[in-house]
């Protein structure tokens, strides 16, 4: 029950008789005197229950936040494609990389703040990038002023080295069995090979950003002006000069079969979205911003970071809906990418 109870407002009358007026208020005191009780009364009861419930919800000690890690291999945690982003947990000032499934659930740590930063290295400035077995993470990182180290971390092992050094923007790419990564650096593509440990510079094709299409072996280039596929000799395809006034920004993503792309123009608010094989069809357009997270395998979503939580943006409409929020006492959400898919 409620209490928001009124009281009403009394008014005397001036009467001759001074015994009768004694009387009609003495009346009226114990009318209103006997309502304010029966209302208190009920607003006890109510009060009651409300405190009750609190005292109650007060006695259940807190339970604390326990990380769970992300175990490489466990079927029950790869059942299914994951979001990997990077957060950073209570207490700790630098970001640390986890991971939950699409639906939302089973938040897991895949990289802890020891073998992040043990060693000296500052924070990551560019998006983790799982490989296609899930078994290493290569990222980006500031270390000092002047230097950007490339490094690998190999979830298996639970090791981390450093193989490169360079500016640029990477946009690191894996190779289908996940023993090859393409990267930029140093306005160069350059080619790392996991096992033997080495670097080769490859063909100099890109402008602002090369994705590898695995199952064309085939390089998705983005100009200036529009995008250009290039064999792995660096002959071209095809190029395709998009309809924009200012060229595009170095803000875009590529679906991982090379069908669908994502980009923004140099000037304006909108995210488009594009078939490359139809590229003069905008299929959404959208004023939602944010880091172009992925595409989900059918390509019908893409998963991204806005607000400082996780989004799904649905193509074909273009609705968007709010996935998932980090925990009180967490920091904010970014580098999403879809894994395991």
């Amino acid at each position: 029950m409620e209490c928001n109870a009124e009281l009403g407002q009394v008014y005397l009358v001036n009467v001759k008789n001074r015994q009768f007026k004694t009387m009609v208020v003495n009346a009226s005191f114990k009318f209103f005197l006997l309502l304010f009780l029966v209302l208190l009364a009920g607003c006890n009861e109510s009060g009651s229950e409300f405190n009750s419930s609190q005292a109650q919800d007060g006695s259940s000690e807190e339970q604390p936040f326990v990380i769970k890690p992300e175990i490489y291999g466990d079927p029950d945690i790869f059942d299914g494609p994951r979001i990997q982003f990077a957060m950073s947990a209570p207490g700790e000032n630098r970001d640390t990389i986890w991971s939950i499934k699409t639906d939302g659930t089973d938040l897991r740590q895949a990289v802890d703040y020891e073998l992040l930063y043990g060693d000296g290295s500052g924070g990551f400035i560019h998006p983790p990038v799982r490989s296609p077995d899930n078994r290493y993470i290569v990222l980006s990182v500031a270390r000092g002023v002047e230097f950007i180290e490339k490094q690998l971390i190999d979830l298996k092992t639970n090791t981390k080295i450093t193989f490169a050094e360079g500016g640029g923007i990477p946009l690191f790419q894996w190779n289908a069995d996940s023993n090859e990564i393409f990267f930029h650096m140093d306005k160069n593509l350059w080619r790392y090979h996991v096992e033997q440990k080495t670097m080769t510079k490859e063909v100099k094709i890109g402008y602002q950003g090369t994705y590898y299409l695995r199952d064309k072996d085939q390089f998705f280039v983005v100009q200036k002006d529009g995008f250009e596929l290039f064999d792995r000799k660096g002959k071209s395809i095809r190029k395709v000069v998009l309809n924009t006034k200012w060229g595009l920004k170095e803000w875009h993503q590529l679906s991982a079969d090379g069908e669908l792309f994502v980009y923004n123009q140099k000037r304006g608010i909108k995210s488009y979205v594009i078939k490359t094989a139809y590229p003069s069809d905008i299929i959404l357009d959208t004023k939602l911003r944010g880091d172009l997270g992925s595409f989900s395998k059918n390509g019908k979503q893409i998963y991204f970071r806005h607000g400082g939580f996780i989004a799904t943006l649905d193509v074909p409409t273009g609705e968007p809906s709010k996935l998932y929020s980090s925990p009180d006492g967490f920091g904010s959400i970014s580098g999403v990418s879809l894994i395991n898919y």
